[in-house]
């Protein structure tokens, strides 16, 4: 074996034991809002994004909503509870405008410090997520302006992002709670722009003159520049790390031959983005699915460590339609009890029901126990349409959990939705996008082991 091929092979066997065991949850819509997951925040708006919420909003009214937010969503016990649940690392999803000096945006700085003082006092590591650029680099909400993907052709943009990547290595890079860095979030393909709900949904269209995909060349040119930089600031301890641009079999050797150390790539992995295209809620297409993306995870893992950077358990088979079955088997047994119960009732029919009296209290009495065991029976129904929810909830979830475990680690999407996490969240569906929901509704572990 020659001399490189050897160093290749150290590097990646060091990498991948210092990745393995990643098991975290992302901070997503704390310091990157999106609005679908917490809608409160753009009341009064047509804004879906967090740059026309900047426009839109009165900027006193902003920073008041902004400081309230930030206070709120993610807390220390959030942290506490974390750690608890025996996850070991956090994924802070963070914007361009981070240090406050991109106006007119406000700047957070101040609780990503936090969030280190936090994570080292619990025991907990912090990937820092660059999820937003000035242009857009996805055209979806999270990365900061919907409909606009021009960060790649703007040349003064990326110098910037590749500054405020060096600031965040600079401050961050000996403390003992950052496990590493992402460069950029989600950078968009051809076939996942062209298919993407958001593309050519711009609300200035001239904002958005010029938008498209970011081509395979630019991202291993910019990922080359933004290892060399970070690197300078990072000990090689500390993780840099790549998300694949949604063409995971495309990147082979390449970390290899550029000569990284210490480099991750990171795939996201969601049922619910499979289902848009393939509208057939059944286990075993999830389970095809799964296997698919774990094979290429596999393949990927020859040259590079992986992490699922995003995963998530929201999927059709077990929230929208659990309660067909149910419904079914519900109406007939309400039509059997509504014949016993007519039975019944008319063995205790006064024999003279020519008095009025009697006829009123034999309806009464009839509304009375009709009622009741309305009640009774769907109560009955919901709790065996919760079990069987918790059922499939848990098998899909299992699924995954087993395949990811075949990755250098994984990162849920996301920690919490809504800042209330001890009630239901107002739309359901939402709810299994919440970690913490998800853990106290029985549809994850209770505690990840290692």
């Amino acid at each position: 074996m020659s001399q490189n091929n050897t160093d290749q092979k150290n590097r990646k066997e060091s990498a991948n034991a210092s990745g393995r065991g990643i098991r975290g949850v992302n901070l997503g819509n704390w310091l990157v809002l999106e609005r679908w997951m917490e809608p409160e925040i753009f009341r009064g708006t047509d804004a879906e994004d967090e740059t026309w919420l900047n426009r839109d909003l009165p900027k006193a009214e902003l920073e008041k909503r902004l400081k309230k937010h930030r206070e709120t969503f993610i807390t220390e016990k959030d942290f506490e509870e974390i750690h608890k649940l025996g996850l070991n690392t956090v994924r802070i999803p963070v914007p361009y405008f981070i240090f406050g000096d991109f106006p007119p945006y406000s700047g957070c700085i101040e609780y990503l410090d936090l969030a280190f003082d936090w994570a080292e006092r619990w025991d907990l590591r912090i990937l820092i997520d660059l999820h937003t650029t000035p242009g857009n680099h996805n055209g979806y909400d999270n990365g900061g302006l919907v409909g606009v993907c021009r960060f790649h052709k703007e040349p003064r943009a990326v110098a910037y992002v590749l500054h405020v990547l060096e600031r965040l290595a600079r401050r961050y890079g000996k403390r003992r709670g950052l496990f590493g860095i992402e460069v950029l979030n989600e950078p968009i393909s051809l076939p996942v722009y062209l298919f993407a709900p958001t593309t050519g949904k711009a609300r200035d269209r001239k904002e958005a003159k010029g938008s498209g995909y970011v081509p395979l060349r630019f991202l291993r040119k910019f990922y080359k520049e933004a290892y060399r930089r970070l690197r300078v600031y990072l000990p090689e301890d500390k993780a840099i790390v790549f998300h694949d641009g949604f063409r995971l079999p495309l990147w082979g050797r390449f970390f290899e031959r550029a000569g990284m150390k210490h480099v991750y790539l990171d795939t996201h992995q969601y049922i619910w983005a499979m289902e848009m295209f393939l509208p057939f809620h059944r286990l075993w297409l999830y389970w095809f699915y799964v296997m698919l993306e774990q094979r290429m995870i596999r393949r990927a893992e020859r040259h590079v460590p992986v992490i699922v950077g995003e995963w998530s358990n929201c999927n059709r088979y077990a929230a929208f339609q659990r309660n067909r079955r149910y419904h079914d088997q519900g109406t007939n047994i309400w039509s059997e009890r509504v014949g016993d119960l007519k039975k019944k009732l008319d063995e205790k029919l006064p024999e003279d029901i020519k008095v009025l009296n009697s006829i009123r209290e034999y309806s009464q009495e009839a509304a009375r126990v009709v009622a009741e065991e309305r009640r009774k029976l769907q109560r009955e129904i919901r709790k065996s349409c919760m079990a069987e929810q918790r059922r499939r909830f848990r098998k899909v979830a299992n699924m995954q959990l087993h395949a990811w475990e075949h990755a250098a680690g994984w990162f849920y999407w996301s920690w919490k939705l809504e800042p209330e996490s001890g009630r239901h969240t107002v739309e359901f569906w939402k709810e299994s996008w919440d970690y913490h929901r998800s853990v106290r509704n029985g549809w994850l572990p209770k505690k990840i082991t290692k």
